[in-house]
């Protein structure tokens, strides 16, 4: 593993936390009012390679 590897800040790549695990969204679905209400979107490429990426 490379040193820079080791020194990431799980906070700036894992989107959702519970007790003692993480995930990254990849995909959010909205529907409904919040839609509505949205006025942009910017998407992202990601910072790190995924296993989801199609």
């Amino acid at each position: 593993m490379e040193a820079e590897e080791t020194d990431r800040d799980p906070r700036h790549f894992y989107t959702f936390w519970r007790k003692e695990e993480a995930s990254r969204l990849d995909r959010f679905y909205v529907k409904g009012e919040p839609l509505q209400l949205m006025q942009w979107v910017e998407v992202k490429e990601p910072a790190y390679n995924s296993d989801h990426q199609e």
